[in-house]
């Protein structure tokens, strides 16, 4: 059965000043040795697990507190990008 987006979640960091923001972690690049950047979102349990220990990390580097909000409900905003 091919998976379907049903629900997104998102870690959510708030700023000093009341901004809200959705963190970039890192992650191993597509070439070895290489590291990207990846935003602490995800549509499956399975990943949200995965970005858990990175946003904790980054929560403590950072001294801030994140909240995990979760999305479910969508409105296709438009049929196909190509």
């Amino acid at each position: 059965m091919p998976f379907k987006i049903t629900q997104i979640w998102a870690f959510v960091m708030v700023r000093d000043d009341g901004e809200e923001a959705i963190p970039a972690l890192p992650a191993p690049g597509p070439f070895p040795g290489s590291t990207m950047f990846v935003p602490a979102i995800a549509a499956d349990e399975s990943r949200l697990r995965s970005l858990l220990p990175g946003v904790q990390q980054y929560a403590q580097a950072m001294n801030k507190t994140f909240r995990l909000v979760r999305f479910s409900q969508m409105t296709d905003v438009t049929e196909s990008l190509r």
